[in-house]
């Protein structure tokens, strides 16, 4: 990663973008999932579970994108 730049353009802010955008959908997904179990034709324990994974997903994306510095160099 020695050919990116201090204002993080490039490559490196296209992948950070790419996380950010994942943990957005990832939130937004769970939590659409959880308001809309019933008209999905999941009931609503199945829902939860899987709305949870997805906001676990969206928390995992994020904690990437503030470690992103210490992860990489």
């Amino acid at each position: 990663m020695s050919d990116s730049s201090p204002g993080g353009r490039g490559p490196d802010r296209l992948v950070r973008l790419a996380f950010g955008a994942g943990a957005l959908l990832s939130v937004v997904a769970g939590l659409m999932l959880y308001l809309f179990a019933g008209s999905l034709g999941f009931d609503e324990d199945t829902a939860e579970l899987i709305a949870i994974a997805f906001l676990l997903v969206g928390v995992g994306d994020y904690a990437v994108l503030h470690f992103w510095d210490r992860i990489f160099n």
